[in-house]
């Protein structure tokens, strides 16, 4: 059904990392899908979500593409903004394009030093410098294009 549509489709659901297997994988690379995003919801998330970057990356997905996204929950009762920006980074190094997406009570109430630090991780072009500048820091090319700006002074 999927394949048969005109558009590439978008998996905008929280698929979960640790149900993910290499038959997913294969199943989902021959849709090109345009974008897939996972949950990364507390620490239980985490080893998950690097496994199924590393199945992911090794299967052809890409970087480059930003298509596969992560959708991390900040701001939750006992969370720190050191904690969750710690979070968004491992979503990074997983090889998604993290999502931070703002807890909220069953009032609806939300903290404004909260709402500032989501506002920085769920909008797309601030994220995606973020993702590019970590892209080049484990490529080495950011240390490269130094080594060249240095010869070029000298």
């Amino acid at each position: 059904m999927l394949a048969k549509q005109n558009h590439r489709p978008l998996f905008t659901g929280g698929l979960e990392a640790a149900r993910l297997k290499l038959w997913h994988v294969e199943a989902l690379k021959k849709l090109r899908p345009k974008a897939l995003f996972f949950a990364y919801d507390g620490p239980e998330d985490r080893e998950p979500l690097f496994e199924a970057g590393k199945l992911l990356l090794s299967n052809g997905f890409n970087r480059a593409s930003y298509n596969l996204r992560a959708y991390v929950l900040v701001g939750y009762s006992g969370d720190t903004l050191d904690a969750a920006e710690k979070r968004l980074h491992e979503c990074i190094a997983a090889g998604f394009m993290p999502m931070a997406m703002l807890y909220r009570d069953k009032s609806g109430e939300r903290v404004p030093e909260w709402i500032r630090f989501a506002r920085k991780w769920c909008r797309y072009p601030i994220t995606s410098k973020k993702y590019r500048a970590f892209d080049l820091l484990s490529t080495g090319t950011v240390e490269k294009m130094e080594v060249q700006d240095e010869k070029k002074e000298d």
